[in-house]
């Protein structure tokens, strides 16, 4: 496995790196030839969170109301179980669909010319395990709000990469951001916040039995303050400090507002600081001030090399008996 982990990596690497349109068709099918390989060497209750979406699935009511919250979920899952005969392979079903939506997602991350190199690899190395593998709603909710990022200082963000609440309410406060960040249409206005609307207005009583679940057990969970979550919470610090300096562009009141969120989710709990602040990361590394810039292939590598532990790292924690 470790050889693949490695072949996956690297074929990333030189992915990102390449410039020629013939090595980037190349690269693309050997990364997901590695990928697809990977995928197929682990089973789906290999990885984390697989009992949860399972036990989901298997007391999903398509009839409730409350579907509305978070729906992507309910539509995906209920999909699935459509077109399978058992519980467990409409998970296999959700997995393999949303292993081909994040790879998609990683190619197209790897090709953005005007994204600094280390931004991409370091995206990939520290999320794509979990991302890919792991989590199925979370994931996505990642994908769009990256795409969100990514569009935000370039160009106006489709639509369609508004309605990342309804995969993930964590990622509601970034879709606000984002039309704070960037003057968007008053008709897109319009419709992406009569959508939200009735997200929150139609299951009125199943949202408030939600968040007052989640609260319950986020705010009972003993506080771990693990070694892990303070060295992401100085990094995430250091990267505020760093762009602030760095970059007169990102001084602005919105990146401040994004520190504060993060902070505040993370004295709040040690997993929503962590979701949460690896939303806040793609804002920061996908934003205009990680273009590329000149450096020789040999530091580049070994830059990215050592980033190459994390991978390994990350990918090995996804797995359940981790």
């Amino acid at each position: 496995m470790l050889l693949l982990l490695a072949l996956v990596y690297i074929s990333y690497f030189f992915l990102a790196h390449t410039r020629s349109q013939v090595n980037t068709i190349c690269l693309t099918l050997l990364f997901i030839t590695m990928s697809g390989l990977l995928r197929l060497h682990i089973p789906f209750d290999g990885f984390k969170d697989y009992l949860g979406y399972s036990t989901f699935l298997f007391g999903l009511d398509v009839g409730s109301a409350n579907w509305l919250i978070e729906p992507y979920r309910v539509v995906v899952g209920g999909a699935a179980l459509l077109m399978t005969s058992s519980v467990d392979r409409a998970v296999a079903t959700w997995y393999v669909f949303h292993f081909g939506m994040s790879s998609l997602f990683f190619v197209w991350l790897a090709t953005r010319r005007d994204l600094s190199i280390y931004s991409v690899m370091f995206i990939f190395a520290y999320l794509y395990p979990n991302v890919t593998f792991v989590w199925l709603r979370f994931g996505l909710a990642f994908i769009l709000v990256c795409l969100i990022s990514y569009q935000g200082p370039r160009s106006t963000p489709n639509i369609l990469l508004w309605l990342a609440p309804f995969v993930h309410l964590a990622s509601t406060p970034f879709v606000v951001l984002g039309f704070l960040y960037r003057k968007i249409k008053l008709t897109q206005l319009v419709i992406v916040f009569a959508f939200l609307a009735l997200l929150w207005i139609l299951p009125i009583t199943g949202i408030i039995e939600f968040a007052i679940s989640k609260f319950t057990v986020y705010s009972d969970t003993q506080k771990t303050n693990s070694l892990f979550h303070t060295l992401f919470t100085v990094f995430l610090i250091g990267m505020f400090v760093y762009h602030g300096v760095r970059y007169p562009a990102m001084r602005t009141h919105f990146f401040v507002l994004l520190a504060a969120i993060f902070l505040g989710a993370s004295l709040f709990d040690d997993l929503v600081g962590q979701r949460i602040g690896i939303l806040v990361m793609s804002f920061y590394l996908l934003h205009n001030a990680g273009s590329k810039h000149s450096v020789r292939f040999g530091v580049t590598a070994a830059i990215c090399l050592c980033m190459g532990s994390v991978f390994i790292f990350r990918f090995f924690g996804a797995l359940v008996d981790a």
